[in-house]
């Protein structure tokens, strides 16, 4: 199982939420030097906002795993309106209801975890909760996922 760790963020943008939980993962020991350089330069070339529909939309920054010390998903509820590029439109931004930053170690269970992620914001249900500040039947969804 995956360890789980909700965050609120006051962050204005993109960059300032990086930097306020790449920080916070590096004091916990999560994660190492070099990760959020390499967090924030890597979104800069591949962003990853991801819009499901016209009320929710997320993103899913990651880095290599050589950065990684062990395996967590940090969901980050921004206060303010932040905005991300989308992954298949450089050009086009989305505001995001959560980040979910994925730290991983193990690169065989990556695909499979992320595609069954991607299927609980699918999740009309779940958006609602997300999009309301309740993340537990959303924490509760991750948790069961092998």
């Amino acid at each position: 199982m995956i360890k789980i760790i909700t965050l609120n963020s006051n962050a204005k943008t993109w960059q300032e939420m990086f930097e306020e939980v790449a920080d916070y993962l590096l004091r916990q020991g999560i994660v190492k030097e070099g990760y959020k350089e390499f967090l924030i330069n890597r979104e800069k070339e591949f962003p990853t906002g991801l819009k499901f529909n016209e009320d929710f939309a997320i993103a899913l920054p990651h880095a290599d795993i050589k950065y990684s010390n062990e395996q967590c998903a940090v969901l980050v509820k921004p206060s303010n309106n932040v905005f991300f590029n989308l992954m298949d439109d450089k050009n086009a931004s989305v505001k995001v209801s959560l980040v979910v930053f994925l730290i991983i170690t193990d690169p065989t269970i990556y695909n499979k975890f992320l595609s069954r992620l991607v299927t609980i914001f699918q999740d009309t249900k779940i958006q609602r909760f997300i999009n309301n500040g309740d993340l537990e039947p959303l924490k509760e969804a991750i948790e069961k996922i092998e």
